[in-house]
């Protein structure tokens, strides 16, 4: 695609005397066209028959009956014939598209208050048909200082979109069909013809091919994805000292999302959906995080401490809601009513609180020490084992800041430094330590399983599940010349894994002893 996008610009400041306040507008906004800069290089109906009859009579085939019979009508009482059409595919599904976007903001405040807002929409036509994207997304950013000690404030960006999915049919995606498409073969007859009634015609088995229409695809099946998301966070910031705050945030994302299929019945010479299928396919997710910091920093003669204490909550909740039926008419478009209907979903919630603790020390700017520690308790573990500890260390001597180095000067940098601590992972199933069972199975009974629904253990338990846990070792020396014209680094380290976390699927024959 080559997108040509002119652009208009706008914007305005303001300032007014006497007073620390200031309002600014900018606005974007563009258009442009996107098309297909290259397609792909398929025969017309003279170079697919003349390949077809030398590859078909090389291998000693019969040619297809059509080819004795080009000059019949391409649907019942047309004027047109198959010899004197000539369909290009590509043509026909895509196209140029236009694309729009517009982002307007809105920033301005005093001393005690400042905002930031902004609005932002795209409307993107896709180069192939019955595909496009529509945006709407907003954003809110506020903070007041109410004295000098207390601020708080707030941002939420939200957004909502609407994309037409490119779809797939048999297995195979639009491309494929374009491809397979036969070049004498119309893509569109009238409305109501005996056969074609949907108005798309396509193969028959006097053409020994089967691809599908890929106009009647593009245009007739939907695939429909509608997404709504919210990401937002409050916070409060005291300070207690010049050397002392406490902050404390309130942060969430919620995210909303439906995927709807929509398949018309259709009745072709090859192919045929005997009913209208409908998928409604619906995800939710919540997320919510509560954080609450310490920061003690101060500096006192040579010495600069910095050290933070974290209390953190972490719960996110997710399920999915999925139905399907079908119509015996197109004229229904709803799951209400429909046959054969099914429905399935899923819930998962997780938790996660954590406790860290961080010292930075620095003497002269030439001893250095970190010290950290960290506990994390997740869901995701069995019982007695949701809880990791994990410390890191780390030392560091800057060389070049030492009064016997001074006069070495083209080393503007040396430092020698060492560290060593632990990482966690609980990157596993929410779930994952506990024996799930599955119902999509059928039990047999005297060689029977019709009428018999039954259920599976889809895993096994395993209670020993817990953090697994890497541990760093690490030493080296960074080394500059020459106004750090020249940079050199060196180290030694070593990474080891524990409780590594993977999936195994157990052998089709496995003993449990308990």
């Amino acid at each position: 695609m080559v997108p040509v996008l002119p652009m208009a610009y706008f914007s305005l400041q303001q300032k007014k005397e006497n007073r620390d306040e200031d309002i600014s507008i900018n606005v974007d906004a563009s258009r442009g066209t996107q098309q297909m800069w290259k397609t792909l290089d398929l025969m017309n109906r003279e170079q697919y028959m003349d390949f077809a009859t030398e590859y078909l009579t090389n291998a000693g085939s019969e040619l297809p009956e059509r080819f004795s019979n080009m000059d019949d009508p391409i649907y019942p009482g047309a004027t047109q014939t198959f010899a004197e059409t000539d369909t290009d595919w590509q043509d026909e599904l895509f196209r140029s598209a236009p694309i729009s976007k517009i982002n307007v903001d809105l920033a301005g405040g005093t001393e005690k208050f400042r905002f930031f807002t902004s609005y932002g929409f795209i409307d993107q036509e896709g180069i192939m048909v019955g595909t496009d994207y529509k945006r709407h997304s907003a954003t809110l950013n506020t903070e007041f200082k109410i004295n000098d000690f207390l601020t708080i404030g707030e941002s939420i960006t939200g957004s909502y979109g609407i994309r037409n999915n490119e779809k797939e049919s048999g297995g195979r995606t639009m491309i494929k069909h374009i491809v397979n498409q036969i070049p004498y073969i119309p893509a569109r007859v009238p409305k109501g013809t005996e056969g074609y009634e949907h108005g798309y015609r396509t193969t028959a088995p006097v053409d020994d091919t089967d691809p599908e229409n890929p106009l009647r695809i593009a245009e007739q099946d939907k695939n429909i994805y509608k997404r709504a998301n919210i990401i937002g966070n409050a916070y409060a910031e005291i300070s207690l000292t010049d050397w002392l705050t406490f902050k404390s945030v309130f942060g969430m994302e919620y995210t909303g999302d439906q995927t709807i299929i929509d398949n018309p019945q259709y009745k072709d010479d090859y192919n045929e959906r005997e009913f209208h299928e409908l998928e409604d396919n619906r995800f939710k997710f919540y997320s919510r995080i509560y954080t609450n910091q310490l920061t003690f920093d101060k500096s006192f003669n040579k010495h600069d401490i910095n050290a933070v204490a974290v209390a953190e909550e972490q719960i996110t909740e997710g399920s999915r809601l999925i139905g399907r039926g079908d119509h015996t008419t197109n004229l229904l478009n709803q799951l209400d009513g429909s046959q054969n209907q099914s429905v399935a979903g899923n819930l998962d919630e997780t938790t996660l609180i954590s406790y860290t603790g961080r010292i930075n020390y620095s003497y002269a700017d030439k001893y250095l020490l970190s010290a950290s520690f960290r506990r994390d308790g997740s869901s995701k573990f069995a019982p007695g084992n949701k809880w990791g500890n994990f410390p890191g260390a780390s030392i560091g001597w800057v060389l070049s800041e030492e009064s016997f180095m001074q006069n070495v000067d083209f080393i503007s940098n040396l430092k020698l430094r060492a560290s060593y601590g632990k990482v966690g992972n609980n990157n596993v199933g929410s779930y994952a330590w506990q024996s799930t069972i599955s119902q999509n199975t059928w039990a047999v009974f005297n060689n029977n399983a019709e009428g018999n629904p039954g259920a599976y253990y889809g895993s096994l338990p395993n209670e020993e599940l817990e953090w697994e846990i890497t541990t760093m070792q690490n030493i080296g020396f960074d080394l500059s010349l020459m106004d750090y014209s020249v940079t050199f680094s060196a180290e030694y380290f070593k990474r080891e894994v524990d409780n590594l976390l993977i999936t195994k699927k157990p052998s089709c024959i496995t003993w449990i002893h308990r």
